[in-house]
């Protein structure tokens, strides 16, 4: 049993096609074109190339941190050189908070003969027997990238001296004393017990050396020797 076809389907030849555009082989362009899509869809696309820039908090060029002064410090390498732009996360705990230095950060240019430099911040004002946390971040052109998490202890206050109370008159210090005048029993002697005192001393020696020791005013010898003998 035929089923009868319509009017306007028993007009086409039996070679047209459902695709006229396409021709007869309507089928074998549809075939063409999903292999092109499926090839272009499987093609590996071309991998981008991450950042040769390397970033290290501390490390071996960087020497330790000392508590009362603290200095932050970095190691940044770039084989190829190029600008960088770097700065230092600082705070608290590992989240941070504070950047040094401030925004935009430093800039600083890496020649291809020297890809590694140590970058420095120095900081203050910090609380004093409390430990930051603190890691370098750089980036260039092609992206960026941060080193790892450091930490230090920030020295502590250093305690007052109390000052001595003793009174200074009772410590003795060698060397810085004014000498001390002893004030002499005896009162200086005129000059009429002087000469009494000569005149004596002089008639002790052997007789020829008497001869100087004459007094010619002998009222002047006796007013000497009276008062050398009530001294």
């Amino acid at each position: 049993m035929s089923i009868p076809l319509p009017e306007r389907m028993k007009s086409r030849p039996d070679s047209a096609p459902f695709f006229p555009l396409l021709g007869s082989g309507w089928w074998i362009w549809i075939a063409v074109w999903g292999a092109l899509i499926g090839a272009l869809l499987l093609m590996p696309r071309p991998a981008v190339a991450d950042s040769p820039l390397e970033v290290e908090t501390g490390g071996a060029h960087c020497p330790p941190i000392d508590p009362e002064g603290p200095e932050l410090c970095g190691v940044i390498s770039l084989p190829d050189g190029g600008d960088v732009n770097y700065y230092f996360e600082l705070g608290p705990t590992a989240s941070y908070g504070e950047q040094i230095p401030g925004a935009p950060g430093t800039d600083v240019s890496i020649s291809p003969g020297d890809s590694t430099i140590v970058v420095r911040a120095k900081v203050s004002g910090l609380a004093p027997s409390s430990i930051y946390h603190f890691r370098l971040f750089a980036s260039d052109g092609e992206g960026s990238q941060a080193g790892g998490d450091m930490t230090f202890k920030t020295a502590a206050v250093p305690e007052a001296v109390p000052p001595i109370s003793s009174p200074a008159a009772s410590v003795p210090v060698l060397g810085l004393a004014s000498p001390i005048a002893i004030p002499s029993s005896r009162s200086p002697l005129t000059k009429a017990q002087q000469l009494a005192r000569a005149l004596k001393v002089c008639q002790k020696r052997p007789r020829p050396k008497r001869a100087p020791c004459k007094v010619r005013s002998r009222k002047r010898y006796r007013v000497a020797l009276a008062a050398t003998n009530t001294s």
